[in-house]
């Protein structure tokens, strides 16, 4: 065998190799995107959540701190932070 050969044989041994060490992860692989889909799946929910959070608290709760913290002041005492 000449050089081109050894080298184009070697890039075979290569490919194979890699082939052989891919197909030994494919279903780690698979579980992989499995739990990526179910962990994107829970972020997006809690996401929704939080959102449906914030619209029912916010408003009034700004505005139950803000007097919480006037009385506090009135009746001698540090400003609440929130």
């Amino acid at each position: 065998m000449n050089t081109i050969e050894l080298m184009k044989a070697r890039l075979a041994e290569l490919a194979s190799e890699k082939a052989a060490i891919k197909a030994k992860t494919a279903e780690l692989r698979e579980q992989r995107e499995a739990a990526s889909a179910v962990a994107s799946e829970a972020n997006a929910r809690a996401v929704a959540l939080t959102e449906q959070i914030h619209a029912i608290e916010r408003p009034r709760m700004i505005e139950i701190n803000e007097e919480m913290s006037r009385l506090t002041l009135a009746l001698g005492g540090k400003r609440m932070g929130g």
